[in-house]
């Protein structure tokens, strides 16, 4: 066979490992977490990192509350117990007992408004929890899919390349070097067909002697775009 023929069929698998290319770069990106699952991790994490928070400010609150109250119940039975005789230290109970009363009633309503934050997280937590557990599911189902596809893919693409290297082996190494600069220089066509005396490459039109080399089986380049040429089957 021609080394023309070898370079069309060299540039046929050219262009379909090409497309197994883009397709493996497609499916490798679309295996990236979605930013949508992201987004909904950061904010069930970031949910439950406050909550954990408000149950640790509940708890200190609520040891800080039952220390007032007790601390609170002590002076009140030395103030009415009648043990207690000196003015002077009945004031400072009486006082202190004000105070302990005042940060009593602090404490009970932080308490209150923290166990109200805390169960309208919860819920919300809840709610997001479920979203983000359904979405996973989704996405591993997704994941294996796309898996799949990447692994038949990449074995097509193997397979097509052991191809090339046997058919680059067929074609004579400087026109192989030709080929291989006119590839990437003219954006994948580096072999084009001459129709209605027109290379379908650049658009330009060749003379008489330019198709009859092509039909003597030579190797010929566009005078224009410098593409080889050839004849397509009728």
């Amino acid at each position: 066979m021609s080394y023309l023929y070898q370079l069309i069929k060299l540039q046929n698998l050219d262009h379909t490992i090409a497309e197994d290319k883009n397709k493996l770069g497609k499916i490798l990106h679309a295996k990236q977490d979605p930013s949508e699952l992201v987004e909904l991790r950061n904010a069930v994490d970031t949910l439950r990192q406050k909550i954990q928070k408000l149950k640790t400010r509940l708890k200190d609150e609520e040891l800080e509350l039952g220390s007032v109250s007790d601390k609170l119940n002590q002076n009140q039975q030395k103030m009415y117990s009648g043990k207690v005789k000196n003015p002077k230290t009945l004031q400072d109970l009486e006082l202190e007992s004000e105070s302990l009363g005042r940060r009593q009633t602090v404490l009970e309503d932080q308490m209150l408004e923290t166990m109200t934050v805390l169960e309208t997280d919860e819920l919300q937590y809840d709610e997001q929890h479920a979203a983000l557990t359904a979405q996973e599911e989704a996405w591993r189902q997704t994941h294996a899919d796309l898996e799949n596809q990447q692994r038949d893919v990449a074995l097509r693409l193997n397979e097509y390349l052991s191809e090339r290297t046997k058919q680059t082996a067929k074609i004579e190494a400087n026109l192989l070097k030709e080929y291989e600069h006119l590839l990437k220089s003219k954006k994948g066509l580096a072999v084009c067909p001459v129709s209605y005396e027109m290379c379908q490459g650049c658009r330009v039109t060749v003379n008489n002697a330019v198709i009859r080399a092509i039909d003597h089986g030579e190797i010929v380049n566009c005078p224009n775009c410098q593409r080889i040429l050839y004849l397509p089957h009728p």
